[in-house]
């Protein structure tokens, strides 16, 4: 799928729908999911990592390539896909005013540590 416009570089939005079943159209401003606007490295990827059940010897294998390669691969997949775990989400800048507030005393050691698990 296309998401990017050819002539000035800016996102494309989805603006109708259509099922060549019953006719019906749908037509708005939709958002396509991130799986949509995936580079097609990272989705070859993605089906090869499935193929192989996440094992990355087998992915070498089947890629032809190094390790350093596949987890390079895996990144950039979980980048595309915007997939982060809950620690990578929050910012240093964030994290660091949560302990402020309760060095001051604004909040209690438990809702610092619910705010940090977030």
């Amino acid at each position: 799928m296309i998401n990017i416009c050819p002539v000035c570089g800016e996102p494309l939005t989805v603006t109708e729908l259509h099922c060549d079943g019953c006719g019906t159209s749908l037509s708005g401003r939709f958002m396509p999911d991130r799986g949509c606007a995936l580079s097609p490295e990272i989705m070859e990827f993605i089906k090869v990592f499935i193929y192989a059940e996440g094992n990355i010897k087998q992915v070498e294998r089947l890629m032809n390539c190094s390790y350093p390669k596949v987890k390079n691969l895996l990144k950039k997949a979980k980048e595309e896909l915007d997939v982060s775990s809950k620690n990578e989400s929050m910012s240093s800048e964030q994290k660091n005013k949560i302990l402020e507030q309760l060095n001051k005393g604004e909040i209690t050691f438990d809702e610092a540590m619910e705010r940090l698990q977030e």
